[in-house]
């Protein structure tokens, strides 16, 4: 079986240089590693040697995987898709390819999320036990490694580049898209700042800065309600 790995060059080679060589450390080592490219003579010297970039048109945007969606024929050869600026640890393409052949599924993903309603989809999986099966999801992660099946895809204009647009063409296409447990950390390269993120723990981190907002607007309110009290007790005690 084939597999290989495919991402985009968004910003920043040397967060891009970093994530192909953890591509390249894998225990199962990928058949090929294709990079999403605006024009090849941009591309540095070090970066070629660790990737074959590809240059995907501008009217393709998810250039994650249509980077391999290009140049891979053989309906069967597996894709995984991941993201410039994530570190991944050398057993993330083993745990894929195992939750793929274990529970015969073909789109395995390590994060993702649960559309609620028909205009928000920030039902995370923070707190919740994965089953060991999984669980299907609407909203799969890039950062975190999205494993498809190069002849379930299909070239597309899909409707953004996000991971919303990504989980919407897969979902036009009919492929379902589950969630499972067991990836482990991924070391997440910020601009500012590089920290380890466990899938699970960045939304986590989200829901409880939320948290923090809704208790601050409370106190906030609270403040508000004391002190309009006080001056109402005063204007009652001067009418009298």
């Amino acid at each position: 079986m084939r597999i290989v790995c495919s991402l985009a060059y968004e910003n920043d080679y040397d967060k891009l240089f970093q994530t192909l060589s953890s591509l390249q450390n894998q225990v199962i080592e990928f058949d090929r590693i294709y990079l999403g490219v605006d024009s090849l003579s941009d591309v540095p010297d070090k970066i070629k040697e660790l990737c074959v970039p590809v240059v995907v048109p501008r009217n393709l945007s998810m250039r994650c995987v249509h980077a391999a969606f290009l140049k891979e024929r053989n309906p069967n050869t597996i894709i995984i898709t991941v993201s410039e600026g994530v570190v991944y640890p050398k057993f993330y393409c083993d745990v894929f390819m195992g939750k793929k052949v274990k529970y015969n599924v073909n789109c395995v993903c390590a994060a993702g999320q649960i559309k609620t309603t028909e205009t928000s989809y920030n039902h995370k999986f923070s707190g919740f036990n994965i089953p060991k099966c999984g669980r299907k999801i609407d909203i799969a992660h890039r950062h975190a490694g999205i494993l498809c099946v190069r002849g379930d895809l299909k070239e597309h204009d899909m409707i953004d580049d996000t991971d919303y647009g990504f989980s919407k063409y897969l979902d036009l296409l009919g492929i379902d898209r589950f969630i499972f447990e067991g990836f482990g950390p991924v070391e997440y390269k910020r601009s500012h700042c590089d920290k380890v993120f466990n899938n699970e723990q960045l939304n986590i981190e989200e829901t409880t800065q939320f948290k923090i907002l809704i208790f601050v607007l409370l106190g906030i309110a609270f403040v508000g309600f004391i002190i309009d009290m006080k001056l109402s007790t005063k204007h009652l005690a001067a009418s009298e």
